[in-house]
């Protein structure tokens, strides 16, 4: 593993200007893009050090806020320990959550794909060619959603529904 370089960026979508933080190795140079989508809790420190790993990995990685519409990262204030919030917490937590999370249908996360693709193949650490595609929880099945075919990672299905975008299924290892 090598060290990283990591920021936090802003990228012009359709629908507004989402944040989204990237990593990729410190030597400089140019590598594989990998496109992380966030599960439902948003960027935060835990998916940073997941995004700072892929990189280390030799990866240029990035990991938009999907709920930009609502706001920059943090979008939704979370307890000091997801594991440990008591029942009144998580309640709270998710009657801010679940709304922002309904409102993702596949057109808009198809149309902020093409955004994200589009920032990471002309940033200056990433590598020409394809573009990995991963999901953590939530965003498990937007690889899935229709987009632009210089993406890679798991299978594009422009008949989908958003019923049958690829539920839990694993992508393909980048």
């Amino acid at each position: 593993m090598t060290a990283v370089q990591s920021r936090t960026v802003d990228i012009t979508t359709p629908d507004g200007v989402a944040d989204a933080y990237v990593s990729y190795p410190a030597e400089g140079g140019k590598y594989p893009g990998v496109l992380l989508y966030m599960d439902a809790f948003g960027p935060r420190p835990a998916l940073f050090a997941l995004v700072d790993d892929i990189a280390a990995h030799g990866y240029t990685a990035l990991l938009p806020n999907a709920f930009y519409r609502h706001g920059r990262a943090p979008v939704v204030p979370l307890p000091a320990s997801l594991k440990t919030a008591d029942e009144q917490e998580r309640a709270a937590m998710f009657g801010k959550i679940m709304p922002m999370m309904q409102e993702l249908d596949q057109e808009r996360v198809a149309r902020d794909s093409g955004a994200y693709l589009d920032w990471l193949q002309g940033f200056e650490h990433t590598a020409p060619g394809p573009i990995g595609t991963a999901g953590y929880c939530m965003g498990a099945g937007w690889p899935c959603a229709p987009r632009p075919p210089t993406a890679t990672g798991s299978r594009r299905r422009p008949d989908s529904t958003p019923a049958d975008w690829c539920p839990r299924r694993p992508t393909a290892r980048i």
